[in-house]
């Protein structure tokens, strides 16, 4: 059976200054244009860790629409529910990095979601009820969200949420508590339990999130905080504690969450408990940012041997 990915993709037009980056004055260096997207991204690197895939998302019908689609079925990603669009189907993300490889500023375009609002409506029951579990980009639309979450629930299969833009979780937390398993970074988990964590040490974050996550109806959550690793819960089975990051030579931070993302559910797909789960995370986040791609398409046949 297929993991069902439904989400949008972007093309990325990603700056790098060869100097110390300046916010307010000109910085020469290189200019990237490739494709991306949380859900393109999550899809692709599923794929290339050996799951079944099946994208659900839209493609403009023009040269980028038809580059985008022949890399993703290059990739091994099964399009069969993609929507061909005329036009602004794709979306786009702006972003300036700084000497260091850190996101400095972004700005994204985010697509009329209806095309799939209509696939769902008509073709909902098909897509999930075969399906391993879905990868749901769950800021793409409200209203795709409910009856994704409604179809799984119908035909019992898990709903893992990608974290976008944080407009549809702020408006229906609710959707959490539906969630097999909650993915966030420190700045998502602080908007959604409405209180500061950056600044709290990873010891510190566990017991905030302990706290909050139960009290929101969430079973199990992973936060992660960067270079200091990630915290994660796991109240159903009495797993909690921290997962330090993996070192390495940071190239390009772009995708690092999308890859931890990834690993996790795929992980938590093969049946590893959490612990396990975000050890494999943490190994693909350090695997992507070691690369000036968005997807680490080198993944050794051994990657999941933690936990078999």
């Amino acid at each position: 059976m297929d993991m069902v990915v439904v989400g949008v993709v972007f093309l990325d037009i990603k700056g790098f200054p060869f100097f110390k980056y300046d916010a307010v004055g000109t910085n020469l260096g290189n200019v990237l244009m490739t494709h991306g997207g949380v859900a393109r991204n999550v899809a692709v690197n599923m794929a290339n860790l050996g799951a079944e895939v099946e994208f659900v998302t839209m493609l403009d019908d023009d040269s980028l629409g038809r580059e985008a689609r022949l890399r993703l079925r290059g990739a091994g990603v099964k399009l069969t529910h993609a929507v061909s669009t005329p036009d602004k189907g794709m979306g786009m993300w702006l972003a300036v990095f700084n000497e260091k490889g850190d996101l400095a500023g972004s700005v994204s375009h985010m697509p009329d979601a209806s095309p799939i609002e209509r696939l769902f409506d008509e073709k909902g029951e098909e897509i999930i009820r075969s399906c391993r579990g879905v990868a749901l980009e769950i800021d793409l639309s409200e209203k795709v969200s409910e009856r994704v979450f409604e179809l799984a629930e119908r035909f019992d299969k898990p709903v893992y949420a990608i974290v976008a833009n944080m407009s549809v979780i702020l408006r229906r937390p609710d959707f959490m508590a539906r969630t097999a398993c909650v993915i966030l970074n420190e700045i998502e988990a602080g908007r959604l339990f409405g209180r500061e964590i950056r600044a709290l040490s990873p010891e510190e974050t566990l017991e905030a999130v302990s706290e909050a996550a139960p009290a929101m109806g969430i079973r199990s959550i992973v936060v992660t905080m960067g270079a200091r690793g990630a915290v994660y819960l796991d109240a159903e089975n009495g797993l909690r504690g921290v997962c330090p990051a993996v070192p390495c030579r940071v190239v390009d931070t772009t995708g690092a969450g999308d890859a931890f993302f990834s690993a996790v559910v795929e992980s938590l797909a093969r049946g590893m408990r959490l612990d396990d789960a975000v050890t494999c995370g943490a190994r693909l986040a350090s695997m992507t940012v070691s690369t000036s791609e968005s997807t680490c398409p080198h993944v050794d046949e051994h990657f999941f041997g933690i936990g078999e």
